[in-house]
């Protein structure tokens, strides 16, 4: 299974770079992109989870018996607002990922909590 993941991602970046489409980071600390008057912003995950992975894997490479956390905490978590109308959306991310998400997302734009 996991031949068979490094193989897809490797197309899909493959397609990507032949056809020079933009990458985009998708971490929390980053500026809601504007497409066609839709704003979209990423809420997760936030960069010290993605450096625990980091640490993690360099852990590993020295040879250090570490267990793998859940994959699924580097699962993006976007808002997407046009006009007053905002939808989140997190596929599989854990709740870690929406707790820091949504507190995040309320506090810097002065919203109520539903």
């Amino acid at each position: 299974m996991k031949k068979g993941w490094a193989e897809f991602l490797i197309e899909i970046y493959g397609a990507v770079a032949k056809r020079e489409i933009p990458r985009h980071q998708l971490r929390s600390d980053q500026r809601a992109v504007i497409i066609d008057g839709v704003e979209v912003f990423a809420l997760a995950p936030e960069e010290s989870i993605k450096d625990r992975f980091v640490r993690i894997h360099q852990e590993r490479l020295k040879g250090k018996l570490v267990d793998l956390p859940d994959p699924n905490l580097l699962s993006a978590v976007l808002a997407i607002k046009y006009g007053s109308t905002v939808a989140l959306l997190g596929g599989d991310a854990l709740k870690e990922n929406w707790k820091s998400a949504t507190r995040q997302f309320f506090n810097d734009h002065n919203l109520p909590r539903p």
